[in-house]
């Protein structure tokens, strides 16, 4: 929430644009849910828990110990929003459901890798090593010019998202998703898989199969994860020029046509003459 804080400045009056902004917080969110598990799991490979409850498979073990991290998960990532929309003004309309599941989506991963690292070190240095690389995932990426479409695989693709004419990009968050079945995926087989000599495989293969998938949805992709949002849901009045606005706008619609008449005419005043149709790219230009 106190990150949250820190980057509202920017955000558009847009729930689109509200919503990716929270994105910013899953570096954080994942890591510190990553460690858990790890902690989690080393803890109950110390207490030999497997050995002691033959009748339970691990997976309904790791359901009931990494639930409420789960949960913990899911509070974390609801909670900047409560940031967000204080700081401000909230239009019509909703969260993007979209973007809560992509950014849950990399928190399950980092649970379920968690679970995985935890189980193979010792306590502290499988926390230690999911708060690390969950950080350095998180943000690293987002850094690298020359590789964007790393950023769209760890959920903060769609982070500069969007102007009243821009959307998230469905490929982008769709990459992620995918990217984040992958791990949670390939760590499940490992689980429920019988303990034979090609039990690595099976995960193994699974894994490679779903992240090429994310990979041919990500590569292709350039550092801002937004499409173009569909025009036909702009109004538009007037002629010479024609004034378009997006329904975020519609309550400033008057005093967006006078604004723009009255620049129009000190434009005309000294020889420029606009486009012949206008759009603006704030609820409040």
């Amino acid at each position: 929430m106190w990150f949250s804080a820190q980057n509202t400045e920017s955000t558009v009056a847009y729930w689109p644009s509200i919503s990716s902004q929270t994105t910013i917080v899953i570096g954080f969110i994942s890591a510190a849910c990553g460690a858990g598990a790890a902690w989690e799991a080393a803890r109950l490979k110390q207490g030999a828990i497997s050995a002691l409850a033959p009748a339970r498979g691990m997976l309904s073990i790791a359901a009931l110990h990494l639930g409420p991290i789960a949960v913990l998960g899911l509070i974390a990532i609801v909670a900047p929003f409560a940031v967000v929309m204080s700081s401000v003004t909230v239009p019509s309309g909703f969260p993007s459901p979209a973007i809560l599941t992509v950014s849950y989506s990399v928190i399950l991963s980092h649970i379920a890798l968690g679970w995985f690292v935890g189980a193979r070190m010792p306590k502290l240095l499988g926390a230690a090593t999911m708060l690390l690389f969950g950080y350095l995932w998180g943000f690293w990426p987002a850094a690298i010019g020359t590789l964007p479409w790393l950023r769209h695989l760890n959920g903060q693709g769609v982070t500069e998202c969007c102007g009243l004419d821009q959307e998230p990009s469905v490929r982008s968050m769709a990459a992620t998703v995918v990217f984040s079945l992958a791990i949670v995926t390939a760590i499940v087989l490992n689980s429920a898989a019988p303990n034979r000599p090609w039990r690595p495989l099976l995960p193994l293969a699974a894994f490679t199969a779903v992240t090429t998938a994310a990979l041919t949805l990500a590569v292709p992709l350039d550092f801002n994860g937004t499409q173009t949002r569909d025009v036909a849901l702009r109004t538009c009045s007037g002629q010479n020029p024609q004034i378009c606005l997006w329904p975020e706008q519609n309550t400033q619609r008057d005093e967006i046509t006078r604004w723009a008449d009255e620049a129009t005419r000190k434009l005309a005043a000294v020889g420029v003459a606009p486009d012949r149709q206008v759009e603006f790219g704030n609820p409040h230009p």
